[in-house]
């Protein structure tokens, strides 16, 4: 009878804790997106262009960094962004200057547009 009893507590202390093991293993893994903006900060995003030219867009929790790469030389914009579900801004670190872009998710792609010139990322 008392092995009985230890035996139903160690299979309900066993199925308690691989309920909350899988609880939580499910949550760490599982990420909702409410909208474009979640899909946009959970990807890298880049091109090679045909010049040589790369273009890449990464999120970093608040901050973004948005680059362009061309043989030697390379331009960042580097701080703290604003996203909606159509638009994020970064604020550079080092000038404080504010860059708008309006952006279309499709997919694997998004197309970017500032200034009026647009171009075209992939899912990294």
């Amino acid at each position: 009878m008392f092995q009985g009893r230890l035996l139903y507590r160690a299979a309900i202390s066993l199925s308690v804790v691989c309920f909350i093991v899988l609880s939580v293993f499910l949550y760490g893994c599982t990420r909702v997106i409410r909208d474009a903006s979640d899909e946009l900060v959970m990807h890298s995003w880049s091109v090679a262009l045909d010049g040589g030219a790369e273009v890449s867009l990464l999120f970093d929790g608040d901050n973004a960094e948005f680059s362009v790469t061309s043989g030697d030389t390379s331009s960042v914009i580097k701080g703290y962004c604003v996203l909606s579900a159509d638009r994020f801004m970064i604020i550079d670190d080092e000038t404080g200057e504010q860059f708008v872009f309006d952006y279309i998710l499709h997919g694997d792609r998004i197309e970017l547009t500032h200034n009026n010139s647009l171009i075209i990322l992939e899912k990294g």
